[in-house]
């Protein structure tokens, strides 16, 4: 189960995204194309950091789970 500090961080990491692609969406930004890699580099940086807290606590959970 996940920690009140991951939850946290990965309420916060999402929050980040959520900004990052209003921002993008509402505004008339001519972004050139290394400029829009950038932007989804950084949005697929935050999404993999909650995925990974993610599938580690389902991990955990799992390895907690007796298999017989």
């Amino acid at each position: 189960m996940l920690n009140s500090t991951q939850i946290n961080q990965s309420a916060e990491k999402a929050f980040q995204i959520e900004i990052i692609a209003s921002l993008i969406k509402d505004s008339d930004f001519d972004l050139e194309m290394s400029e829009t890699a950038a932007i989804f580099a950084l949005i697929k940086r935050l999404a993999g950091e909650i995925g990974g807290t993610l599938f580690s606590c389902v991990n955990e959970t799992v390895n907690e789970v007796p298999h017989e």
